[in-house]
């Protein structure tokens, strides 16, 4: 499983072809719209924080319901690659 992050103001399809590759290798490849995307409909914390870790313990969580298991990767660029570095912290893992 391989959480793939996108930057400050991007959406899910930023790093599409990211996704892709990992998906025609057998990975299963999760793209979610975090909360200062331009596309999504996510509203900040109530302590105005990111909600970016709530986002990928959920969409982790949503793919180990649907069977997902193994390890977890996680790649990024920009703000998603903060967020890409505290995968590995996620509680909800699939493993």
């Amino acid at each position: 499983v391989v959480v793939v992050a996108h930057g400050f103001l991007g959406t899910r399809f930023d790093l599409s072809k990211f996704g892709e590759a990992l998906a025609r290798e057998g990975a299963v490849a999760i793209a979610p719209d975090f909360d200062e995307t331009l596309a999504g409909s996510y509203t900040p914390d109530k302590d105005g924080g990111s909600s970016r870790d709530k986002i990928v313990v959920a969409a982790l969580e949503h793919a180990k319901r649907r069977g997902a298991t193994g390890a977890i990767g996680a790649l990024g660029h920009s703000a998603g690659a903060a967020t890409a570095l505290k995968v590995p912290q996620a509680k909800g893992a699939v493993a």
